[in-house]
């Protein structure tokens, strides 16, 4: 299934983009099954060209077979593909990698730069932190996208997150689209941080509550496609996933001004 028309147009008009969210859960579906062509599938249905997962596991442990689950995706799908690690363990054994647990990103166009910045944890509490990557979607220049996972385990700190997120945004803010699973409610305080310099694309399109969470009930809405002001979101649409995850995936189309 392909979710919207034609991404290329004429010279003169912008170029668009689509660009999917979706939280994978390390592969393991709502059925306790790990899969990852499931999430590989799911992603083929889009047809996406830029693709940000989160809870994205590298060699971290039994749960998804010690894979490197971003190089598996980026080879399967045949996608550029970079990771960030929000949380690094210690290898099992000598000799072994990091057992590490994070966000990715998957792009048909070319990566020029990336980096992971580390956000604010609590003592006790799970590392997050926001993958960077600069796309060079048009040949001109490049389109920024990030994604973040921010914490389950307390609202202040899922804000104090938010807050560290906006302080690293450039000024003036362009051609930037952050992505991700905020675990947190539009009206929260969370959201309320982001989307005073972002532009929440859903709410902008839709006036239904488009819950993401989890993939069964869809009671919240906790997964966002948030763009700078200069970008214009074409469409933006809910992804059902069967049960791959326990997320439902957000795919958004978005026109690119050209320099």
């Amino acid at each position: 299934m392909h979710y919207f028309c034609s991404r290329r147009s004429n010279q003169e008009a912008p170029l668009s983009t689509q660009i999917l969210t979706f939280n994978i859960r390390h592969g393991e579906g709502i059925d306790d099954r790990l899969d990852l062509e499931r999430i590989a599938h799911v992603i083929e249905s889009t047809d996406a060209d830029i693709v940000a997962l989160q809870e994205v596991d590298r060699h971290f442990g039994g749960r998804s077979r010690f894979l490197d689950q971003t190089w598996w995706l980026g080879r399967r799908l045949d996608m550029t593909a970079i990771y960030g690690a929000d949380l690094a363990l210690p290898p099992p054994d000598i000799g072994r990698p990091l057992r590490e647990y994070g966000n990715a990103i998957l792009s048909r166009h070319p990566i020029v730069s990336w980096d992971h910045v580390p956000l604010p944890a609590w003592p006790g509490h799970e590392s997050r932190g926001v993958l960077r990557a600069s796309i060079m979607v048009d040949g001109d220049e490049p389109l920024s996208v990030w994604t973040a996972h921010l914490s389950h385990e307390n609202p202040d700190q899922r804000v104090e997150q938010a807050r560290a997120i906006t302080r690293i945004l450039p000024d003036p803010l362009t051609r930037l689209v952050l992505t991700g699973d905020m675990n947190d409610v539009p009206g929260s305080g969370t959201m309320a941080e982001l989307t005073r310099s972002l532009t929440d694309s859903w709410a902008t399109h839709h006036d239904e509550p488009g819950g993401t969470y989890d993939s069964v009930s869809r009671s919240i809405r906790i997964d966002y496609v948030l763009t700078a002001p200069d970008l214009d979101v074409k469409a933006v649409e809910l992804v059902d996933v069967g049960d791959a995850s326990d997320h439902l995936a957000v795919i958004a189309e978005i026109a690119i001004p050209r320099e």
